[in-house]
């Protein structure tokens, strides 16, 4: 038997998960099992080993997918409909954690983590690849969890099919495709974009610190982009939504360097707390 803790956790989720087949259910607390950081950095995953850990971490997945209204609209599946379904999804999730755990032992230069297509099929994947949505086969993107989770799948505003300018050696360029526009600034000549998504770039006191010059400012503008947490309608979003050109990007630029200024002399000035950037840092 599955054990529900002793707190009234598993009551506040219930119908968010379901608990699929395995050995390791027996005895689970439940109560251990509905956060986030089981999973959501890159020391947090590689500590997946074992079954019990890995349906641990399948729990609170389920628990923190982003699902509207309506699930047909949503990036990747809802909730599941029965325990068998929960058993397949399982095995397609143990898979992406061991990829996801490989590709962070191999890469330095950035950090992949889960993602909407951690609980599907191959078949099921193939289909967002087919129709334009952003992925390159991988299971995994750098960056935050679940970006821009509900993207329409037909396009981007501003998308025009010309590789951006940086683009670099990589592939993370054409994987984020159409979830940043370059704004006009002399320091995109030359710009590396493949160091230019992660939100790691001003997530940080420190890291918001060194941010000084107009590239470090546009990288971190195409971060900031990049990691928008955008649905399927951004009109219910806070703050504006994907951009729709250059002139756009541009002017909301204007504003995210005044923003991210404010939020420097902030951080200078206060020992109490600390001031991050947010959604009002592109708005006028």
């Amino acid at each position: 038997t599955v054990t529900a803790g002793t707190g009234n956790l598993a009551d506040l989720f219930e119908g968010m998960y379901i608990v699929p087949e395995s050995d390791a259910a027996e005895g689970l607390n439940l109560a251990d099992c509905f956060s986030e950081s089981i999973y959501d950095t890159e020391d947090a995953l590689a500590e997946l080993d074992t079954e019990e850990e890995m349906l641990c971490a399948f729990i609170a997945f389920q628990v923190n997918k982003d699902i509207e209204e309506n699930p047909d609209l949503q990036l990747g599946v809802g909730r599941y409909q029965d325990v068998a379904e929960a058993t397949e999804r399982f095995g397609y999730f143990k898979t992406c954690v061991v990829e996801v755990q490989k590709i962070n032992e191999e890469e330095d230069d950035w950090e992949a983590e889960l993602n909407f297509f951690c609980d599907l099929s191959e078949e099921e994947k193939s289909l967002y690849h087919s129709n334009g949505m952003p992925g390159s086969g991988d299971n995994s993107y750098p960056g935050d969890g679940y970006p821009g989770d509900g993207y329409p799948g037909d396009g981007y505003p501003g998308d025009t099919g010309d590789a951006p300018p940086g683009a670099g050696t990589g592939n993370l360029a054409d994987l984020f495709e159409g979830m940043y526009i370059v704004p006009d600034s002399d320091a995109a000549e030359g710009l590396n974009l493949n160091d230019c998504f992660s939100e790691s770039i001003y997530d940080t006191e420190d890291a918001l610190a060194e941010l000084d010059t107009e590239e470090e400012m546009l990288c971190a503008f195409i971060a900031f982009q990049v990691n928008k947490d955008i649905e399927e309608n951004p009109d219910l979003q806070l703050g504006v939504g994907r951009y729709q050109d250059v002139a756009e990007a541009t002017e909301r630029f204007g504003y995210f360097k005044t923003c991210v200024g404010e939020v420097q002399k902030v951080n200078e000035e206060e020992n109490g707390w600390e001031a991050e950037i947010n959604f009002f840092c592109d708005l006028s």
